[in-house]
């Protein structure tokens, strides 16, 4: 089920994990004065402004997602993601995922935004289809959403990482293989309470 928030101006809408009440949000609390303390609560939809506002994430699936400004690349935005919040680029593990992460990288459907997220292939060659992607955070490749309309993955350098772009954007929906070396403006990180 999709929600609607407003914060700031800007309408924000997520997938974001709702308990059985249908007014109730999951939320990765990060207490202000302690938040190294996160957890993640249920709290209204009323609520959801407050929170972010405050520097609280999006739970999805028991994990607190974050999108960050200021990708320069694949590298630097994973160590971002270790040292800021002890997780890792984004893995993906499911349409559904994917679809929430579309909401929080482009909130209000804009089209044209782009986020890194944590696939990398790091075997120094360009492969193409061939390539063998993996997830920064270690997990299992098990999912992918890559873009057919231009025969993604087609690796334009190397070592490669993937652009995430939207489910907003049209027949450029989908990931992008990209070199690693670029800056892609955002990167989402993905992270345990």
């Amino acid at each position: 089920m999709w929600r609607q928030f407003h914060f700031s101006g800007i309408l924000i809408l997520s997938l974001a994990s709702v308990t059985a009440a249908a007014d109730k949000v999951a939320i990765c609390h990060r207490p202000p004065g302690n938040p190294s303390n996160v957890h993640i609560i249920s709290v209204s939809s009323d609520d959801v402004a407050g929170h972010i506002g405050h520097g609280d994430h999006f739970s999805f699936g028991g994990f607190c997602y974050v999108v960050k400004p200021g990708d320069v690349d694949a590298s630097t935005s994973e160590q971002a993601c270790q040292d800021q919040f002890d997780g890792h680029l984004a893995s993906i593990h499911s349409q559904a995922e994917d679809d929430f992460i579309s909401q929080l990288v482009d909130p209000n459907a804009d089209g044209g935004i782009t986020a890194r997220i944590g696939g990398v292939e790091p075997g120094g060659f360009c492969s193409g289809p061939a390539a063998i992607y993996h997830w920064t955070d270690g997990t299992t490749w098990d999912f992918a959403n890559w873009r057919l309309t231009t025969g993604e993955p087609n690796c334009t350098g190397a070592p490669a990482s993937i652009q995430f772009w939207p489910n907003t954007n049209g027949s450029l929906s989908g990931w992008n293989d990209t070199p690693s070396g670029d800056g892609l403006g955002n990167f989402v990180c993905k992270y345990q309470p």
